[in-house]
């Protein structure tokens, strides 16, 4: 059986896009973890939110929000924020019951 040319083709188009999507996430991740350490905070929760509104469930962002929020002595927030990667993660969604 022939594959579709175009079909094939367009697997490969995804793949490549998907992976420069989750490279470009990871550089982002690593500048707000960057920022957090330096506790510059809110320039960093800048950068969480720009991970986020790419994509809501990026664990790299909602986690490293939550870190910022504990290191802030923010602990409430933190455990909501926590709380919000366990909902987001449809493999952890079990943990939350």
């Amino acid at each position: 059986q022939q594959q579709d040319p175009v079909r094939e083709r367009l697997r490969e188009w995804h793949k490549l896009f998907h992976s420069k999507q989750v490279i470009s996430e990871l550089i982002y991740a690593n500048k707000a973890r960057n920022l957090r350490q330096k506790k510059l905070f809110a320039e960093a929760d800048k950068v969480y939110d720009k991970l986020l509104k790419k994509n809501p469930r990026n664990e790299n962002a909602l986690c490293g929000r939550a870190k910022m929020l504990f290191d802030q002595n923010r602990f409430d927030d933190c455990i909501k924020q926590c709380r919000d990667v366990l909902q987001r993660s449809e493999e952890h969604t079990s943990e939350l019951q």
